[in-house]
Formats: structure tokens, sequence, C-alpha cells
């Protein structure tokens, strides 16, 4: 995964690389699909909408570790501006976190991107 990740930051350069991270987003381990997600939105920004709706899925299903992951990687797409208020909070209400803290903090990560901030 930590290969995976540093090939995103290559850049354009990494680009032969897209066919295999897309495959890798099958994979059946969160960590695998979400550095491999990261690396598509920073090596090709054409493929961004390919990777939205396995971020947004992983954003519902994921334990709050990976969700944090995810999070970071829907601002860098700066997709939340494209999202309904309503989808927020749904997607919000949807997260499965530990404290209420933890909770806050996500909302307010999501607000953030959702402001475009």
């Amino acid at each position: 995964a930590s290969a995976t990740h540093g090939l995103g930051f290559l850049g354009t350069a990494a680009g032969p690389a897209i066919p295999q991270l897309k495959a890798m987003l099958q994979s059946d381990d969160e960590m695998t699909i979400i550095s491999a997600a990261g690396a598509i939105v920073r090596i090709a920004p054409s493929e961004q909408e390919f990777v939205i709706p396995i971020l947004v899925k992983l954003l519902k299903e994921s334990d709050s570790l990976y969700q944090d992951f995810v999070i970071d990687i829907l601002a860098e797409i700066n997709h939340a501006p494209r999202l309904s208020a309503t989808e927020l909070l749904r997607q919000a209400e949807s997260l499965r976190v530990a404290d209420s803290f933890t909770f806050q903090r996500q909302i307010v990560q999501l607000l953030s991107i959702w402001r475009g901030l």
C-alpha cells in the first residue's frame, strides 16, 4: 500500500500504472483500495470521476480509521461541492464512529469539503 501511495506523488509520470491501479480497486482490502484511489487521483485527474463512487461507498462502509483517509482523498478531488447538503448529511449519518469527538471531527471535515474550503 505504501508503494502505491508513493506512485501518486510521481504525478503524471506514473501514468502507465493506471491500469494496475484500477485493477487494485477490486481488492477486498480497504487500504489497498484507498491507496490505489489516492494514487489515481494524483496521477490522472481525468480519472477522478471513476474513483468517486468507490470512495463514497468506502466512506459509508468503512470503519472510522479508513473514513479519514477517504475524506482526505475526496478533499483532493474537491468533489463535495457537487454533493447536495442532503447527501452530505446522509453520508455523515452513516459513518461508524467510536465516540462523539470522532463523529464531530468527521462532520467538520465533510462540511469543509462540501464548502470547498
